[in-house]
């Protein structure tokens, strides 16, 4: 019977009389018991020995050798000499090791570390995992007395043995195959945000990219936010988040090698090509090597303790920008990639009176898209159409914002202008605490009035039956042209001596907006041969204003009418001509919007203009907040300036040349006509002029008559993409 020991057990070997105790101690009379041991292998021979009896049964305990380094046990077997009668013990033993050692090397002899493998026992069914660790080395203790086997565990290969396959130290030849790596962070876009994405993204810029990064803002999370322009990649080797840290595929020190693809707009590339900055030479192992014109950047980076490798890319700040990651355990880094988008986000409030229909900014929203810059609500609760409302109480000390009696549908009706700009900045302009994401905030007025003058005229008067006016006039500024036919009369009433003419230069409300008085303040008639002038009662002038006429390119200023005094009524019927003189305050407005100066971030939107029109005057006075066109704050980082340190002056000079329709050079910021001016490259040559070539309408450069564009052009474009934007918190 063979008996399976582990090395360096303690055993006993007994032997007892059960015949002839008498003659066994008459032929033993020294009461000695000699014990043998015949060894096949073994680090040591286990010496004989003899016992002495004091009855019928002996003991022998013994320490069974170590099982050599070469050979994976050895058999013991015991023989008995009582007196010369010869017994073996019926019992041999096989010893086996207490533990295996396993040395795992590469094929030019370096330690292997942390090679992977499973040990296995015949017989028992027991088996289990290990790895080497720095040294190569690994320590495994069988659980029952036996043979054990090795086997090499995924991504590990047993090329050979050095050493007997079944000793007690196993050194063995292996090879680490490549092991598939993943990336880890950031994750890519769920299915709804790509839909959210897709709808706002230039056509095809969408395509195949895995995560949307909003380049201007700050991140709080390593760019794992989707904000910021650096974004931390992790990576790991496939399956080892639900392994045991010693059981990881990828261990400390593993190469991970890493490929980043640049891609930019075509129209951007033939002006900006200063690549970003991509990976950080601190955090890869060894050089970064760039080609194709820095497009292309290849690195290795190591794992670390905890089983991954991770990485910094820099995005930079142009719109459009895509970055390939390619990752991979191999330099072909062909185990896992991730497309990155560059975007910019602006936020936004809408403020408004309750009268007033705020239009749809989907439209708006679209067109911002193709410069990648999406516009979001500020808003908490992220209703994109959530209005903010004007307080009907809102007041302005003496002068007022809620003006009555204009000739307005909304009435009273809120009006912004050099006489309330203040107090509205400071009421709307600055959100609660709640907004502080708010970059870009639309207020809705019903008209923006800045920057009032004084305009005045000086008419002759000659009695040639066509100088008589309806009295009272009529309701709105849609009456008879200037001397007009008195049957024209919509209110019914006589026919009297006066004038009538359009305001050309407006627009002139009934009430100075910043007094409340009279608008028209001079009213005055003379005979044509005299030289004293005479006043013409207040209430004798009438302004009609209305709105509803803006699309009326002859009635969107306003009118005036006045009737004459009987004076002035004698001298005519008398065949004899007068004169008559009108000074008034005008509106320099209604604009369609306004950037406020110091903020670079308020957009004043009047309704004054058609609710649709608005959506473009978003457009261009968000490019001013983004320093389009202003000629002390504009500043694209990476256009290629002549000079290393560039100033102001050297940068405005340089981005004129190259944009055709820059304010001060062929462009206008309304693209009205002017002296000088090459009208064949001008954004819009003419405010009501005819059509302009789609190729010279720019949004910015032409945004003051019909024909104007309403998007920006491809040079206004690139710039805005090129920008470094923040979203500003006011």
């Amino acid at each position: 019977m063979i008996r399976n020991l582990f090395e360096e057990s303690a055993i006993s070997f007994t032997a007892k009389v059960v015949r002839g105790k008498k003659r066994f101690l008459q032929k033993v009379p020294s009461k000695k018991v000699k014990f043998t041991f015949a060894q096949e292998g073994g680090a040591t021979q286990l010496a004989e020995a003899e016992v002495e009896t004091k009855s019928d049964q002996v003991t022998h305990e013994v320490t069974l050798p170590r099982v050599a380094d070469d050979e994976d046990s050895f058999s013991l077997t015991c023989r008995i000499d009582a007196g010369g009668d010869i017994y073996d013990y019926p019992s041999e033993f096989k010893v086996w090791p207490a533990s295996v050692v396993l040395t795992a090397e590469t094929s030019d002899g370096a330690p292997a570390k942390g090679f992977l493998f499973t040990y296995k026992q015949q017989g028992g069914g027991i088996s289990g995992d290990g790895r080497t660790g720095d040294d190569g080395k690994a320590t495994v203790r069988p659980v029952h007395a036996g043979p054990i086997t090795f086997e090499a565990k995924v991504p590990w290969t047993i090329m050979s043995w050095r050493t007997a396959a079944g000793s007690r130290a196993r050194v063995a030849v292996v090879k680490r195959q490549p092991y598939p790596a993943e990336l880890r962070a950031p994750v890519k876009d769920t299915d709804d945000e790509r839909a959210i994405r897709a709808a706002v993204a230039p056509a095809g810029a969408d395509a195949g990219v895995d995560v949307w990064q909003y380049v201007n803002e700050t991140t709080a999370s390593s760019g794992h936010d989707r904000l910021g322009q650096k974004v931390k990649v992790v990576v790991g080797a496939v399956g080892d988040l639900t392994r045991a840290p010693n059981a990881r595929l990828a261990l400390p020190g593993d190469p991970i090698h890493v490929k980043l693809t640049f891609t930019r707009e075509q129209r951007v590339l033939d002006k900006i090509t200063k690549m970003p900055k991509g990976l950080d030479p601190a955090e890869t192992d060894g050089e970064i090597t760039k080609t194709d014109s820095d497009k292309v950047q290849e690195a290795k980076v190591l794992v670390g303790p905890d089983g991954t490798a991770s990485f910094t890319v820099d995005l930079g700040h142009t719109g459009g920008d895509r970055c390939e990651v390619a990752v991979g355990s191999t330099p072909q880094c062909g185990d896992a990639k991730l497309v990155l988008l560059n975007f910019r986000r602006l936020y936004y409030q809408v403020t408004s009176p309750a009268s007033i229909a705020v239009p749809s900014l989907a439209d708006c929203k679209a067109k911002f898209g193709k410069v990648y810059v999406a516009l979001q609500s500020a808003e908490l609760d992220g209703a994109d159409d959530k209005v903010v409302e004007v307080p009907s109480d809102f007041a302005v000390a003496g002068r007022g914002s809620w003006i009555s009696d204009i000739g307005y549908t909304n009435d009273p009706a809120f009006i912004v202008g050099d006489h309330n700009s203040a107090e509205v900045h400071q009421g709307f302009l600055n959100p609660p605490a709640s907004k502080k994401r708010l970059c870009l905030h639309f207020l809705f007025v019903d008209a923006q009035v800045d920057k009032g003058g004084n305009e005045s005229k000086l008419l002759t008067v000659a009695h040639d039956g066509t100088n008589k006016i309806p009295w009272p006039p009529p309701a709105a500024a849609d009456g008879p042209t200037q001397y007009a036919d008195p049957s024209v009369n919509a209110t019914g009433g006589s026919a009297v001596f006066g004038v009538c003419f359009r305001f050309t230069d407006g627009p002139v409300y009934p009430i100075a907006i910043k007094t409340g008085a009279h608008a028209v303040y001079k009213r005055e008639w003379k005979k044509a041969a005299g030289s004293t002038w005479h006043t013409i009662p207040e209430a004798d002038v009438v302004v009609r204003y209305s709105r509803t006429l803006k699309t009326n390119a002859n009635e969107q200023h306003g009118r005036l009418y006045a009737k004459l005094p009987d004076a002035a009524k004698a001298e005519l019927e008398a065949g004899r001509s007068v004169k008559v003189r009108f000074s008034w305050y005008k509106g320099d407005g209604p604009y369609c919007g306004e950037s406020h100066g110091d903020h670079g971030h308020w957009l004043l939107l009047s309704t004054e203009y058609d609710l649709a029109e608005n959506v473009d005057t978003i457009i261009h006075e968000t490019g001013h907040a983004m320093r389009m066109a202003l000629d002390d704050q504009i500043d694209v980082p990476d256009f290629p300036y002549t000079q290393d340190a560039p100033t102001q002056d050297e940068k405005l000079v340089a981005l004129r040349t190259w944009h055709d329709k820059w304010y001060s050079k062929q462009g206008d910021h309304c693209g009205a006509t002017g002296a000088g001016a090459d009208l064949a490259k001008r954004a819009n040559p003419a405010q009501e002029g005819p059509s302009v070539p789609a190729a010279n309408r720019c949004v910015m450069h032409g945004n003051g008559g019909k024909q104007a564009g309403s998007e920006y052009c491809d040079k206004c474009a690139v710039l805005v993409m090129a920008q470094t934007i923040v979203a500003v918190e006011t």
